[in-house]
């Protein structure tokens, strides 16, 4: 496994995941902060779209086959009431994403057969076709912004962990608030410019 080097041009922030105290400022507007938000991170696991759809979520089946349970970290960050989001539903509503897009992925091929019969065979297509082209591109941009990460996920990027996951590395969109965050976190914090990775 070959190991390369990451600069960044604003330095990040390397910091113990158990020790870590994040300050009652908003990470995205800089505001006054109460409203806890998580962040979690499951170093080096893929993520399925329901924690069920995961082969080793299930305890029986962790058992049978000798899988230790995913490790899983979570940030206690604050954000102000303006960006306070809760997850609740999330999941559901991508799942909603995945289920329409693929059955209008269904209707996009069988507009595009109906377009190119309609062409080769010299008949007139219709506005149907087009209009259920449009409406899949359409569903996909939703569905991408859906998936995006919102204002915390922007403003507080993990970047990785160090080889014992000990150590998580935080790429902090304000500068400001990163400064703070070493700051009241001195004994434990520190600014890198660079980091490896495997």
């Amino acid at each position: 496994m070959s190991q390369k080097r990451q600069y960044f041009e604003e330095p990040i922030v390397r910091v113990p995941i158990d020790k870590v105290y994040f300050p009652h400022i908003c990470p995205i507007c800089g505001k006054e902060a109460k409203k806890p938000a998580r962040i979690i991170a499951t170093p080096g696991k893929n993520r399925y779209l329901r924690p069920e759809w995961d082969p080793a979520f299930h305890p029986s089946v962790r058992k049978r086959q000798g899988i230790k349970p995913p490790e899983m970290k979570s940030l206690l960050l604050y954000v102000c009431d303006e960006h306070y989001k809760s997850d609740e539903g999330d999941t559901n509503y991508r799942l909603l994403c995945l289920i329409g897009n693929g059955l209008l992925g269904m209707t996009f091929l069988f507009a595009l057969f109906t377009i190119g019969g309609s062409i080769w065979g010299g008949y007139d297509v219709g506005i149907i076709p087009y209009l259920t082209v449009l409406v899949f591109f359409i569903s996909l941009a939703i569905t991408t912004v859906s998936f995006r990460g919102g204002p915390l996920a922007n403003a507080v990027k993990i970047v990785g962990f160090d080889g014992g996951i000990q150590n998580i590395w935080l790429q902090l969109k304000r500068r400001d608030y990163r400064e703070i965050l070493v700051e009241e976190n001195a004994m434990h914090a520190e600014l890198v410019s660079w980091i490896v990775k495997s």
